[in-house]
């Protein structure tokens, strides 16, 4: 996935650790955006891992990443809904940490529910 809004900063931010937190959150909120490519499949479980990385990110204040990671977390807030981190909880059997927004906040329709589909390169072709 694409990370156009961690790559303006790659030339002149010191800290690649916090740059590839960023990056890691900035495409898993591009892969919401975008459906979930290629299946429109998303595990709970992986999605309780990039909430974590954005655990991360909390308390980094600087000057430059601020600003970036308010874009990424507008077009999170855009693309998903409050529900109050119930649905993840109930989908990994764990509740969610309360005082974080980004936990309590959920894609519709949710990617770990309903059949997985295969993409249509992958189907098999019928035999002629």
């Amino acid at each position: 996935m694409p990370t156009p809004v961690t790559d303006r900063l790659r030339a002149g931010f010191a800290d690649r650790r916090v740059l590839g937190r960023l990056g890691a959150w900035e495409g898993m909120v591009n892969r919401l955006v975008e459906g979930w490519p290629p299946d429109g499949w998303y595990p709970a479980t992986y999605y309780r891992e990039d909430l974590g990385t954005r655990d991360e990110l909390a308390d980094v204040a600087d000057a430059e990443l601020v600003p970036a990671l308010a874009e990424v977390d507008r077009r999170f807030r855009e693309a998903t809904v409050d529900d109050g981190g119930q649905a993840l909880a109930a989908a990994t059997g764990r509740p969610v940490p309360g005082d974080r927004w980004w936990w309590r906040r959920i894609p519709r329709p949710l990617p770990w529910e309903g059949p997985r589909r295969v993409s249509q390169s992958l189907r098999p072709t019928p035999p002629y």
